[in-house]
């Protein structure tokens, strides 16, 4: 048998019916409101039906508190700290110089272009007609 255990979804659908089932039995009790029987009808086999699957639920959970209280559910160990092999290190230093290669480029792509605008702005001599050719 495994050490440690998590919820199952017998254990998530048995936490989600007893919650129906609980909030059922507030209403009748506090505003004399049963939703089941004003849904499904008095003395249905549905109402009797939905009575059976929240009572199943209800066990399902006794027996989750019988193993959580035991001990057979245990939450999982916390996380170690994560070590890099010595090739993933490889790797990021790798593409970090090629981040920073990449960089410089744009930088570089950059200044070139600002020498062009600086050039295409220069003020040219006026001529007032093109000149001739030969």
């Amino acid at each position: 048998m495994r050490n440690r255990r998590t919820l199952t979804a017998l254990d998530i659908a048995a936490l989600t019916l007893a919650t129906i089932g609980a909030i059922n039995w507030g209403l009748s009790g506090a505003a004399n409101l049963n939703l089941v029987r004003r849904i499904f009808g008095r003395g249905s086999i549905l109402e009797r039906a939905v009575y059976v699957v929240v009572g199943l639920a209800g066990l399902d959970l006794a027996w989750l508190t019988a193993r959580f209280i035991s001990g057979g559910y245990q939450t999982p160990p916390p996380v170690t700290q994560y070590q890099p092999s010595e090739t993933m290190r490889q790797f990021g230093q790798q593409a970090g110089e090629a981040a920073q290669k990449a960089q410089r480029g744009v930088q570089e792509a950059k200044e070139t272009a600002q020498r062009g605008f600086e050039q295409a702005t220069q003020p040219t001599p006026y001529q007032p007609y093109p000149p001739s050719r030969p």
